[in-house]
């Protein structure tokens, strides 16, 4: 099968886009390891809806946050945003099998400071990906598409501005259910599969090796982790860093 490189014939190539969010940098910043046992989360499924991935998301933000109130009062009273990268290739009908590339966006979710219980963050979650896919996702084609992401990142940005220091954002991805342990550049299969980030309120999630659960890269300020890894609703469903069992017979 030969691969096809045609992401230009569905969104044409640009020489000028906006994509500067003004984001700070942090420098004091740690990352912790936490896996969450997908069948500690099938209860919190059965009663509240959503995706594995939604729910693990929603419970690393409400500790996230809480840790942050907790560190910084003041911040009670702040909006909050998670950016989640969702994949656009599912919505674009004309990709053939043999299509090479990604093509994900960062889907921005926005919650008021009252918005805190589980079940508020899962449902407005997913309110915010059946939108976007219903409404959205399909005109990121042609010259159009162009115009919808650029006026995207324009109003994101102009989000970030006038907030003044008054919104939390955070930052997720999924690896899940991409066969992330299947690659193989001709030294072996990757034996483990780790993420880090130097960017702050960042978590990364990805399948374990043997499946039954899912590991979570969380990236926060040093004394926001503190607080953060010690929460007691956080550590019912995950464990902090427990051991990954590498096979020291095979390719990191």
């Amino acid at each position: 099968m030969v691969p096809q490189f045609n992401g230009a014939s569905l969104l044409p190539v640009k020489d000028s886009f906006i994509n500067n969010l003004g984001l700070p940098k942090y420098q004091s910043l740690t990352t912790r390891r936490f896996v969450f046992d997908v069948t500690k989360i099938a209860t919190l499924k059965a009663n509240i809806g959503g995706t594995n991935v939604q729910l693990v998301s929603a419970i690393i933000l409400k500790s996230a946050r809480a840790a942050s109130y907790q560190s910084k009062p003041g911040t009670s009273s702040s909006t909050a945003v998670l950016s989640q990268m969702v994949n656009v290739c599912r919505s674009m009908g004309s990709l053939v099998e043999n299509a090479m590339g990604n093509w994900f966006w960062p889907l921005q979710v926005i919650f008021k400071p009252n918005e805190t219980e589980l079940h508020e963050l899962v449902a407005n979650m997913r309110r915010e990906l059946t939108d976007f896919y219903n409404e959205k996702a399909g005109k990121f084609k042609g010259e159009d598409g162009f115009l919808v992401m650029s006026e995207s990142f324009r109003e994101r940005a102009e989000l970030y501005r006038n907030t003044k220091g008054c919104i939390s954002v955070y930052r997720a991805t999924s690896l899940c259910k991409l066969p992330v342990y299947e690659i193989d550049f001709g030294w072996g299969k990757p034996t483990w599969v780790t993420c880090q980030s130097d960017q702050k309120n960042i978590f990364v999630l990805v399948d374990t090796k043997r499946g039954g659960g899912i590991e979570a890269w969380v990236t926060l300020d040093i004394e926001e982790m503190a607080i953060f890894e010690s929460d007691e609703e956080l550590l019912s469903f995950a464990s902090v860093n427990p051991s990954a069992s590498v096979n020291h017979h095979s390719r990191m």
